[in-house]
């Protein structure tokens, strides 16, 4: 039995509609026995007159150390006084129902930590005097698992609007490059005999780019529905930078060429970079061909990479249209809808860019950007050493 319980001989004339039972011995072994924590309160002065077993291991207190103390030092760091402007509306509340409505607060172990526990007080009356027995539920898991089920539901519903940006994209975005392709290879079609070689070759040239266009979003798409799914496969592996750079280029020289646009790269031809080799081709993919889209014809763009001791920087600069503030400020956020259309009439879904965020990520870098309204635009990325 815990020996502060034979100091309360009072106990024995407990009265109130309390569901304590009025027998001494009974209310002994239900009060130091029970799992909850259990204090004896006194009202008038706020100090703490009781405790059971529960209550001193949840505080991380022996029993001398809790007896005279305040209940607001419960709620407070350890030695810390704090006014408590709740105690007097529950005690009111106790007054009249003779027990209060569960509350939420907090208690501190005796090292610091924070217990989050629910409240239920109830008024005794010893006959001498009313006191507040005070029953400390400790609901650390209960508080986990609803944190649980909120970053669930957070995860649910931005699992959803992927879903929706993926609908709303294949419902629209994907019937943009059809028009282009079907609208002029009808045209091609019905008076290839009348048209010069000139306004064929121009035809063909759009309808070219139209399929580039189309096999890009394609792209995409794919990677974006692997990305989510779980699907790619992180293998990062160390390969000469400026090869696996070359190597990109030459897949989308032909777009620079149909607009003309002249690409300058300075990249060490001794470096060696650590990457997964199909994910670093779509980061550098994206970037430059969206440097491309927003370039205009006979436009530059520069490809830099430095290095230190941690980080590769590369840097994807173009002289195009740029941005504003306000759209490159969202520019990698899925949830924002990011298409524009290029210099040419390009279509594209936003979801380059966010591929890039991903990928990058993945490697334990970061991206961003620096642009102006028709003064070009600058994209950064790091990749550790």
């Amino acid at each position: 039995m815990h020996k502060s319980l034979k100091k309360l001989p009072a106990l024995g004339r407990i009265k109130s509609n309390s569901s304590v039972c009025d027998n001494k011995e009974q209310f002994r072994l239900f009060f130091d026995e029970a799992p909850d924590a259990m204090f004896l309160v006194d009202p008038e002065n706020k100090k703490i007159i009781e405790v059971n077993k529960s209550a001193c291991l949840m505080l991380g207190l022996e029993y001398e150390n809790i007896i005279g103390i305040t209940q607001n030092k419960l709620h407070s760091p350890v030695n810390t006084e704090i006014n408590d402007p709740g105690f007097n509306i529950h005690y009111d509340e106790a007054k009249i129902k003779g027990y209060t409505h569960p509350i939420e607060n907090i208690v501190y172990h005796s090292n610091g930590t924070k217990i989050p526990v629910e409240i239920l007080a109830r008024l005794i009356d010893t006959g001498n005097k009313k006191l507040l027995m005070g029953t400390f539920r400790d609901i650390s898991e209960r508080k986990k698992s609803e944190e649980s089920l909120k970053k669930y539901a957070e995860e649910l519903k931005k699992l959803n609007n992927d879903k929706d940006l993926f609908i709303s994209i294949l419902a629209h975005d994907l019937k943009s490059p059809f028009h282009s392709l079907l609208g002029f290879s009808n045209l091609l079609n019905e008076h290839i005999y009348d048209y010069t070689l000139e306004k064929i070759e121009k035809q063909v040239k759009i309808i070219n780019n139209s399929a580039l266009n189309f096999y890009n979003l394609l792209e995409d798409l794919l990677q974006w529905t692997n990305a989510q799914s779980g699907k790619l496969v992180f293998e990062p592996k160390p390969f000469n930078l400026n090869l696996l750079c070359c190597e990109v280029l030459t897949e989308i020289n032909i777009i620079a060429q149909s607009k003309n646009i002249a690409i300058t790269k300075s990249i060490d031809e001794n470096y060696m970079i650590s990457v997964d080799r199909e994910m670093f081709k779509i980061i550098f993919r994206n970037l430059i061909t969206n440097a491309l889209k927003f370039t205009q014809k006979d436009g530059h763009i520069e490809i830099k990479a430095e290095s230190n001791q941690s980080f590769f920087t590369f840097i994807i600069s173009d002289n195009g249209i740029g941005m504003s503030s306000e759209f490159s400020n969202n520019l990698f956020d899925i949830s924002m809808k990011h298409s524009r259309v290029g210099t040419a009439g390009e279509n594209g879904t936003g979801l380059g860019l966010f591929l890039c965020k991903q990928f990058i990520e993945h490697h334990g870098g970061k991206i961003w950007v620096e642009s102006q309204p028709q003064l070009g635009s600058r994209f950064y990325f790091t990749i550790p050493v």
